[in-house]
């Protein structure tokens, strides 16, 4: 199955190809790493986080230990 079926059968959108796409030219070019997600991974869950309280979607926190 080629892209064109791919995002025409899951109906996806722009901003998630985008973001897929520009995460795997980082992982390509050997940028994107363990430590890189480490770094952004807070922040980007912060953002999201605030985006969905906005939106007024129900947030659930928890910790897995």
């Amino acid at each position: 199955m080629g892209l064109e079926e791919k995002i025409k059968e899951r109906d996806l959108n722009a901003e998630s190809i985008f973001v897929a796409s520009l995460l795997a030219g980082l992982n390509e070019s050997g940028i994107l790493n363990q430590g890189i997600i480490n770094l952004i991974g807070g922040g980007t869950a912060e953002f999201l986080f605030k985006f969905a309280k906005v939106k007024g979607f129900e947030v659930s926190l928890f910790l897995s230990l």
